[in-house]
């Protein structure tokens, strides 16, 4: 059973995650992570490429309301690697719950960016890595 208090206060949360998770206080949450079972077709040590720190922004990132859309933008990834990207909320300190109806995969150009837009919610019912259904609002 979850607390509906603790979802209402993590709704308000962008959640940005790039292997780890780093929470900004921004409004909504969005899940970055490259795919499961995502394959590259080099490797910056194989492909002489240096390896450079990975940067994702939103915009706009404030003042989001329901359907806004949003465009996210990264660098410094790894070349042909697909990314998954999502709307979330943070459920649990151990969980997050997204948005399946809006999750995408995304393959980072040869020069390790990636654009996409994504058009977020404010209430949605979302999905946990062991399938349990939130509702997010």
């Amino acid at each position: 059973m979850h607390n509906t208090n603790n979802t209402n206060k993590n709704k308000n949360k962008l959640i940005a995650k790039l292997g780890a998770t780093a929470a900004l206080a921004l409004g909504l949450g969005l899940a970055f992570q490259p795919a499961a079972g995502a394959t590259t077709t080099a490797s910056p040590a194989s492909s002489g490429a240096s390896i450079t720190a990975a940067a994702i922004s939103v915009a706009p990132a404030t003042g989001l309301t329901d359907n806004t859309t949003v465009t996210i933008t990264a660098t410094g990834l790894q070349p042909g690697s697909v990314y998954h990207l999502g709307q979330c909320a943070a459920v649990r300190p151990d969980a997050f719950a997204c948005n399946a109806a809006t999750n995408v995969d995304v393959t980072a150009s040869a020069t390790g960016t990636l654009s996409k837009t994504l058009t977020v919610r404010t209430a949605f019912t979302g999905s946990a890595a062991d399938g349990t259904t939130w509702p997010i609002n």
